[in-house]
């Protein structure tokens, strides 16, 4: 028996998406996370949001995806089939301006400057403990861990993977953070 309580979901069912939008680098990045199951997720660099639209479908509560690009913000936001899913138009020298709380985040295609401007992310995840998901050009991702332990306020509850070459090139860099972390 169908229950019907709900109204059906507009769009195609997210569970059956075949991958349209994606690159080989989106798709290794997805196989690299953890488990989204019960996450909110924030995605920087977004692009068309195949990757916001994928952690949904593997049963994240929810996925904020920012990118510069007002195309393909634009994009993103034609392609949602949920109201889980939200889409902001910011460069990266404003992402100190994003607000909420987040389990897991991911910034792609991270240059040396958005790296400096990715700091203060950390703030946002939620209980202070989550994992942070950076791809980009080696030198950034130096940059960008120099930068988050830096301005730790708990120097050491950072654990870090061995950087993982992608497809494109770029390398993807998975950190997480703990707040009762003991080794």
């Amino acid at each position: 028996m169908q229950n019907s309580s709900y109204p059906a979901m507009s769009g195609a069912d997210m569970r059956h998406a075949k991958g349209e939008g994606s690159t080989p680098d989106w798709q290794a990045l997805s196989h690299l996370l953890p488990d989204v199951f019960g996450k909110n997720i924030l995605v920087l660099n977004c692009a068309n949001g195949w990757l916001c639209r994928q952690v949904l479908a593997k049963g994240a509560i929810g996925a904020t995806g920012v990118d510069a690009d007002k195309d393909l913000i634009s994009a993103a936001r034609n392609q949602a089939g949920s109201a889980r899913l939200r889409y902001r138009l910011l460069p990266s020298a404003f992402w100190g301006s994003i607000g909420g709380h987040f389990d897991i985040i991911v910034a792609a295609n991270v240059s040396k400057e958005d790296a400096l401007h990715l700091a203060t992310i950390p703030r946002l995840l939620r209980h202070g403990h989550g994992t942070l998901a950076i791809s980009g050009t080696p030198e950034a991702l130096g940059v960008l861990r120099e930068a988050v332990q830096v301005t730790d306020q708990e120097p050491g509850s950072w654990h870090t993977n061995t950087a993982t070459q992608l497809p494109g090139g770029n390398v993807v860099l998975i950190m997480h953070r703990r707040r009762l972390y003991r080794d």
